[in-house]
């Protein structure tokens, strides 16, 4: 989909039962991102598209950081041309606990597999990282 919407947005279609599952999901992340309170939420797009402007987005990461934020959405990091963005950084007392955001009712490995990259990608910038936490959307 990121491919389309950056080179052919023209053939882009998406059926109304995926375009559903999409919004549910948006909508799910939407409501976690405030279970812990006031959050700072990193998302940026390029102008005029909906999609992620990544640098935009290390950069705003990089400033809650370092102003000590209590809870980040998107908190977006890049290693090696390799790139995640956590829904949920939680700061504690030794770093941050990471919290992987699922509208789904059990788990999937495919979510481990993610978070583990995730993770991957924070440790290599030299993110402390704590707890991670998939949420998962029970029925």
């Amino acid at each position: 989909m990121l491919w389309l919407d950056k080179h052919r947005p023209d053939l882009k279609v998406i059926p109304p039962d995926i375009q559903a599952k999409l919004d549910a999901g948006n909508d799910f992340g939407d409501l976690a991102m405030g279970m812990f309170g006031p959050f700072e939420e990193m998302t940026v797009y390029r102008p005029g598209t909906h999609i992620p402007d990544k640098k935009a987005m290390i950069a705003n990461t990089l400033d809650a950081i370092e102003r000590r934020v209590e809870v980040i959405c998107e908190a977006a990091f890049s290693n090696y041309n390799n790139y995640c963005a956590v829904d949920i950084l939680r700061r504690t007392e030794a770093g941050y606990d990471m919290y992987e955001v699922k509208n789904a009712p059990e788990l999937q490995e495919q979510f481990v597999r993610d978070a583990g990259f995730q993770y991957y990608i924070l440790k290599r910038c030299k993110l402390p990282v704590g707890k991670i936490f998939i949420v998962l959307h029970g029925q």
